[in-house]
């Protein structure tokens, strides 16, 4: 039976994510990249593939958006969301994600080269967010990955659930991430799913045209950290971005993030985001978003 031996930035990416991969956890959006998993707080409207469920019913108008992020080498990946609020009956949103990890060098057991496969990952997500009260927002997030690599498939599921309460300028949030079984690797080994917690406030200034939030994760296998997040508008159509979030088993990560945003406000809104991340050894992370509310 040939033997396949996995030499490519793939691996190093899995255990920059540890085992359980899951790809839905990973930024593909400029927000994601700038503030990290203060993301679920601070942004306005849910894009890309981490989405905090409860802000869903918020949204007034349909929403588009589609990204892409640039990794390191040959590794890319992107993402397209939309959000349809169903009037008094809530909204729901959809999500596709992709990630290429590069090529695979495959090698026979009497060391013979194969040649090159290309590795990928794919995601889905749906969620539905629903307001009650004009005030507490009530949401769940189904997500499911699929990780194709030679000889081994990993895939699995789960779910957020969340609560969020908003009342002018401010709102809080409490949310429980990756809820769900087992996360099989080729149906035969499976790691338990890494269980997060999340509980934190955001606060608008000056009419909104500044805003911050203070966010804490705890992660039922690495402990907890925080997630700060800060934006303003020096001008009408333009917001700098700034996010710091520490992850312990991430020491390579830069605690900052930097991004702006070109945004048209209005009934249709029109949106162009920008992020940056240094991964140390990794590289530099820069992704790219565009969005649109009709």
């Amino acid at each position: 039976m040939k033997k396949i031996i996995i030499i490519s930035w793939a691996v190093m990416l899995a255990q920059t994510v540890q085992a359980q991969l899951l790809y839905w956890d990973m930024p593909t959006t400029a927000e994601q990249v700038v503030f990290g998993e203060g993301c679920l707080l601070q942004s306005r409207e849910p894009q890309g593939l981490l989405q905090n469920p409860s802000s869903l019913g918020f949204i007034k108008y349909r929403t588009l958006s589609a990204s892409g992020i640039q990794w390191w080498q040959e590794v890319y990946g992107g993402s397209a969301s939309a959000a349809l609020p169903v009037r008094r009956y809530g909204t729901a949103s959809f999500s596709l994600g992709y990630w290429s990890l590069g090529t695979v060098s495959g090698y026979t057991e009497d060391g013979q080269p194969m040649g090159t496969l290309q590795s990928q990952a794919s995601n889905l997500g749906l969620g539905y967010g629903l307001v009650m009260a004009d005030a507490w927002g009530l949401g769940l997030n189904l997500k499911a990955s699929r990780l194709n690599l030679p000889d081994r498939y990993d895939w699995g599921w789960s779910s957020d659930i969340a609560l969020m309460y908003k009342r002018g300028l401010l709102s809080g949030s409490l949310m429980v991430k990756d809820l769900g079984p087992d996360y099989p690797r080729n149906n035969d080994i499976r790691y338990p799913q890494n269980t997060a917690y999340v509980a934190g406030v955001r606060a608008e200034y000056l009419a909104g045209k500044v805003s911050g939030s203070v966010q804490y994760n705890i992660r039922k296998e690495e402990g907890g950290y925080p997630s700060l997040s800060l934006e303003s508008y020096p001008l009408t159509s333009l917001s700098l971005k700034i996010g710091y979030e520490k992850i312990p088993e991430l020491a390579d990560r830069s605690p900052l993030g930097l991004g702006m945003e070109l945004k048209k406000l209005g009934r249709r809104d029109l949106s162009v985001a920008y992020g940056y991340r240094s991964y140390g050894d990794l590289g530099n992370i820069q992704a790219l978003s565009m969005g649109i509310s009709f």
